[in-house]
């Protein structure tokens, strides 16, 4: 299915969508995956708690008149820790938040790349649509030099205008050069997102994405957040399960004469003359507040975020309609009646660069207008505020 995805984006320019799909295979999220096995490992942690202690002592030395040979194990004893019952539990409780964790971090993480990606992806589309326009430019530029020359020819118009139309063409082909230069390096930096080359991309730049707004408590970074602060609260609840007496199981075997050995069973606990593992415990408070606090922060951020954006595109929206209803098509109008008044010498070749050149900066600008939406767009995309369609 992927070597499918890829000879398609090949063949017929990628879109956004196959875009979205090959991001899956990113690094990043492979590597944040790889950590799932060391989360999943994390009950086996309580075994450390079960090693037991063996000491034996041996010989009959110093003083002693008794032969070596006779016994030489004097003292032999075994001490088992005891477990607390919940400790395994707790461990398992813990595994389960963290990976937890892992899968919002990971959510996080793409819808993170996945705005980048989307900003990425526009920035191409808006040089492919400038190429578009500046190759028109040049093909008008072309066709008004060509008139002059003819003009200058028949000795209908002057050197100056055919220096000025010449100087117009030539200014149009290094705009056209250098956007596709840029569009180029727009490609090469997309395929850091893709993880393979891309030709060239496909898509309907002037199409606005509808943006539909994720609920807060939804989205992936607070949701870190939300699960860091639990898995903190569950931390707190092993420190003070570890932080009770220990209790050992103890068997000693000891020689009480010549070659006879008796042996003993017993229960030792730790005296908790000093309050054990408070330094954790305190730590697992402190860090636990920290989160609390920077989950508020991140809370604050996001929803200052959202709103300035909004508004932001609501007001791109408004001036993307005005131009689209009222001003590109009055252009479109002047320019064609400016080409037609030049034709039959109503106005000068200064006049009609004029209108050519306020004309194609309208167009201009209505890219810009575009791609700053789609770049405002790609901003709450990576915030995760919104709902990728």
């Amino acid at each position: 299915m992927l070597l499918l995805l890829v000879l398609v984006c090949l063949s017929f320019g990628m879109d956004i969508r196959q875009a979205m799909d090959l991001l899956e295979e990113h690094p990043t999220l492979k590597s944040l995956e790889e950590e799932r096995k060391v989360i999943r490992a994390l009950p086996l942690t309580y075994r450390s708690y079960l090693n037991p202690t063996v000491s034996f002592q041996l010989g009959n030395f110093g003083t002693s008149t008794e032969s070596y040979t006779k016994s030489p194990v004097y003292n032999f004893s075994y001490s088992q820790p005891i477990a607390p019952p919940s400790i395994r539990k707790g461990y398992v409780k813990l595994s389960e938040l963290e990976e937890n964790i892992l899968t919002w971090r990971i959510e996080s993480q793409r819808v993170s790349l996945r705005g980048e990606l989307y900003r990425a992806f526009m920035h191409a589309l808006y040089l492919r649509e400038r190429i578009r326009v500046l190759e028109e430019s040049l093909k008008l530029s072309s066709e008004v030099y060509s008139f002059v020359k003819r003009t200058y020819d028949l000795g209908e118009t002057t050197k100056l205008d055919l220096f000025r139309a010449e100087r117009e063409m030539k200014m149009a082909q290094w705009d056209l050069d250098l956007a596709k230069k840029e569009y180029a390096a727009a490609l090469v930096e997309l395929s850091y997102f893709t993880g393979r080359p891309v030709d060239s991309v496909d898509g309907d730049f002037f199409s606005l994405p509808e943006i539909k707004l994720r609920n807060l408590e939804d989205v992936p970074v607070l949701k870190v957040y939300k699960s860091s602060i639990e898995s903190e609260g569950q931390r707190l609840v092993i420190e003070r399960i570890l932080s009770k007496p220990k209790w050992s199981l103890e068997a000693l075997t000891e020689k009480v004469s010549d070659r006879s050995y008796g042996v003993r069973v017993g229960l030792s606990v730790e005296l908790p003359l000093f309050y054990s593992r408070e330094l954790e415990i305190i730590q697992r408070l402190s860090q636990r507040e920290i989160l609390t606090r920077q989950s508020e922060t991140e809370e604050l951020r996001l929803k200052a975020l959202t709103g300035s954006q909004l508004e932001i595109c609501s007001e791109l929206k408004r001036q993307i309609d005005q131009l689209e209803n009222n001003l590109v098509p009055e252009a479109q109008k002047e320019l064609a009646l400016a080409l037609k008044s030049y034709r039959l010498k109503v106005i000068t070749l200064l006049e009609l660069s004029e209108v050519k050149r306020r004309y194609y900066e309208l167009l201009s600008r209505r890219l810009e207008l575009y791609l700053r939406y789609h770049q405002a767009f790609g901003e709450l995309l990576k915030a995760g505020v919104v709902l990728w369609r």
